[in-house]
């Protein structure tokens, strides 16, 4: 009984996340490096374009892993997300 009550809060509590676009007003771009070991393997880049209350965020994102010189995976993908802001700050 206490794991179901446990797993009701954990579902309430997680879907009134207090996320919004108003986070990222004052980045344009946010550039992040991917390490394995300390190396330096891929990118993920994301880019803010702003228009009036719509917002669009493209994301770029490349990394290759490797395991003695063969490549185990490579991952290259680009995403857009558009926003409509419905609440003036």
């Amino acid at each position: 009984m206490k794991k179901f009550f446990i797993l009701i809060f954990f579902l309430t509590y997680s879907l009134s996340s207090n996320a919004h676009m108003a986070h990222y007003n004052k980045f344009n771009k946010i550039e992040m490096e991917i390490l394995k070991d300390g190396e330096v393997i891929g990118y993920n880049y994301y880019f803010f374009k702003k228009d009036g209350d719509k917002t669009t965020v493209t994301n770029q994102i490349k990394f290759t892993v490797k395991l003695f010189g063969a490549t185990i995976f490579e991952i290259e993908g680009f995403g857009e997300e558009k926003y409509l802001s419905l609440i003036h700050i």
